[in-house]
């Protein structure tokens, strides 16, 4: 659920960096523009926040797991990183992505 909110709460504020910058915005610009933590995890740390490719068109947003966070989630094998696109698509990774989002 933690990755879940955070990549959806991330999805709302790159529209809104989008809105005054035409551009989708990295880690580091959403970051600056105070839309996203200081250290990209999410809200409890549980999922290191990654953005690829933003651009003025796209951007790939990933939430993985990593150690130190209030729960560790590294070892669960059926949903081991989330994603979504601007375009509202949502995939996983693990063995049964199916059932992540």
């Amino acid at each position: 659920a933690e990755a879940k909110a955070a990549l959806l709460q991330l999805a709302t504020n790159q529209e809104r960096f989008y809105l005054t910058n035409r551009t989708y915005g990295t880690v580091a610009q959403l970051v600056a523009a105070n839309l996203l933590a200081p250290d990209g995890l999410s809200e409890r740390g549980t999922y290191q926040i990654t953005i690829n490719d933003a651009d003025t068109n796209t951007y790939t947003a990933t939430a993985t797991p990593v150690d130190g966070g209030a729960f560790d989630m590294r070892d669960d094998d059926q949903c081991t990183s989330f994603t979504i696109t601007p375009d509202g698509s949502r995939t996983a990774t693990g063995d049964a992505p199916e059932r992540c989002w």
